[in-house]
């Protein structure tokens, strides 16, 4: 099984599956109430130029989250 790593690390392209989320309690439910929860597949979709945000695309919606924000998404290949 591969090392869990933060999902600003994965190449656009490649499919993961949600290990936790990390940060505050806030933080967790906003994300939990958009589909992000614990092994849900996800697929890094697009990186901005500056690379900030990232496109991730989960349960059939796409979704644009900060790099400082994806820092705290855990995942593993699927």
């Amino acid at each position: 099984m591969a090392q869990p790593c933060s999902i600003d690390g994965v190449d656009p392209g490649l499919d993961v599956s949600l290990i936790r989320i990390g940060g505050e309690q806030g933080f967790r439910r906003r994300l939990m109430e958009m589909g992000f929860v614990p092994g849900t597949h996800i697929q890094v979709r697009h990186r901005s130029n500056s690379g900030d945000l990232l496109t991730l695309e989960v349960r059939g919606s796409c979704i644009s989250i900060r790099q400082n924000e994806a820092q705290h998404l855990f995942v593993q290949p699927c």
